[in-house]
């Protein structure tokens, strides 16, 4: 008797009101790859025991890790001799259960956006976030997210791909004289901008649990993949690019924390800034990390940097961490702050309003001023203000906005500063200040130096140029 024809000859030990869910397992091969997933089945455990009922009393269906069902164990029966068999609790079966339902009901508003025509316009969105960087409408994000399901593919290469092209590219770019662009740099600088924009953008729309699928066949990265996407987009040193990732992280907390508390020995300035503000919103993400991740904010040190560049990113780290321990103690209180700050900006970038009035700052909708910050090409490197001390008063917002409330209205986005080549050039410029390279040693001269057209040092009365140093 085959292992299958065992199982449904056993289902007569399940009760009726549980045999459905039973062969709903059985009959559902994307159910069943879920929960398989979902158990995460230790090397060289064979057999996984799904609960129906409670966890300890069953009943349960048992299967083996290659998706084959074995047999059903009424309500009591026991489960191993050795207690070695892993139990899946009905709470996960039923969150397994909801997500397969909600994959389908994406995938069918996909099929149906798809017979309207909006994958056509969805390729429209596309062409924008290359030719307009930040230009990206809540309306056009809501269009990709209705449709993502048949889009993940392509959004996953253009994850990678823009991450290559900033990777390998930034060294080029960052060696050029931006005074003195020839045709070909111009080209390689706006292809760099381009990237970088359109990376922006993939960190929101990639579906996470697929890129994390495909992150785990690459196999064993570096540190966690989501901190690495992170670094990438801090790295930039945006506010657009760093919002978004610390949005990111907000949804990996429990995965990222133990990458991030492993930066705070990195030399980057970009890099000591996220990790802090990357704390901040893991800490407001999860109440259950929220202690861990506040006694990894950065102190200062017993022993400060000697060097003035050590200096000047430790006492970065120490303020950031400062105002991020003040957004944890008065969330609200920051919160709303933030979001007063969220509406003065709207008036004053968007609406060309310096000294907007309380009427006019009331007019803005919250859901706008909270989606400024995401959608602004301003360096945090090197700024006139502490934008990253503002940007720290986001953090509540951050970790809790769903994707597409990242995005302004499209009445907004038509009156943004635009993304062109001046944008870029200015980012460029302020990474090539704050580059990770390590400072080169200053050569001390033992004498001063000879010029070309002085006399030689050895005595000889001839030009160094003519002598020695010829």
């Amino acid at each position: 008797m085959g292992h299958d024809e065992h199982f449904l000859r056993r289902l007569d030990r399940v009760a009726d009101d549980q045999v459905e869910l039973a062969l709903t397992l059985y009959r559902d091969q994307e159910l069943l790859a879920e929960v398989l997933g979902r158990a995460a089945l230790p090397e060289g455990t064979e057999r996984l025991a799904i609960s129906l009922d409670d966890p300890q009393q069953g009943p349960f269906v048992i299967v083996t890790r290659g998706g084959r069902f074995v047999t059903c164990l009424g309500k009591g029966m026991r489960l191993d001799a050795d207690k070695s068999l892993p139990v899946l609790t009905k709470e996960r079966l039923d969150a397994a259960v909801s997500k397969v339902e909600r994959m389908r009901e994406r995938m069918g508003q996909a099929v149906r956006a798809q017979r309207d025509g909006s994958l056509t316009t969805s390729g429209r969105v596309f062409a924008r976030m290359r030719d307009h960087g930040l230009g990206v409408s809540r309306e056009d994000v809501e269009l990709l997210l209705q449709v993502r399901p048949l889009l993940n593919g392509a959004l996953r290469k253009a994850l990678w791909a823009n991450l290559s092209c900033i990777v390998e590219t930034r060294p080029h770019v960052c060696a050029l004289r931006m005074d003195r662009l020839r045709p070909r740099d111009r080209d390689l600088v706006e292809a760099y901008g381009g990237a970088a924009w359109i990376y922006a953008h993939m960190m929101v729309l990639c579906d996470h649990e697929d890129v994390a699928h495909s992150a785990a066949q690459l196999g064993p990265l570096p540190g966690n993949h989501w901190w690495m996407y992170a670094v990438a987009a801090g790295d930039l040193g945006t506010l657009a690019h760093t919002s978004r990732a610390l949005w990111m992280l907000a949804r990996h907390a429990k995965e990222v924390l133990p990458s991030v508390k492993a930066a705070g020995d990195d030399p980057t300035i970009q890099i000591v800034l996220l990790r802090e503000l990357s704390l901040g919103v893991i800490a407001l993400a999860s109440s259950k990390l929220r202690a861990e991740a506040m006694k990894a904010l950065r102190s200062p040190s017993a022993v400060p940097p000697t060097d003035s560049y050590g200096q000047a990113r430790e006492n970065i780290g120490v303020d950031i961490g400062k105002a991020v321990r003040a957004v944890l103690e008065d969330t609200e209180v920051i919160d709303q702050i933030g979001l007063e700050t969220g509406k003065v900006l709207v008036n004053s970038l968007i609406d060309g309003v310096l000294r907007p009035s309380e009427a006019q700052i009331g007019a803005i909708p919250d859901s706008v001023a909270r989606a400024l910050w995401p959608n602004l090409g301003f360096s945090l490197l090197g700024g006139q203000a502490p934008a990253e001390v503002e940007l720290a008063c986001q953090l509540p917002s951050l970790a809790r906005m769903r994707p597409e409330e990242l995005y302004l209205p499209e009445a907004y986005v038509r009156r943004l500063p635009p993304m062109d080549i001046g944008t870029v050039v200015d980012l460029v410029r302020r990474q090539a200040r704050y580059s990770m390279l390590e400072k080169r040693p200053t050569v001390l001269r033992a004498a001063p130096k000879v010029g070309r057209n002085d006399p030689c040092p050895c005595g000889s009365g001839k030009k160094a140029k003519r002598c020695c140093g010829g």
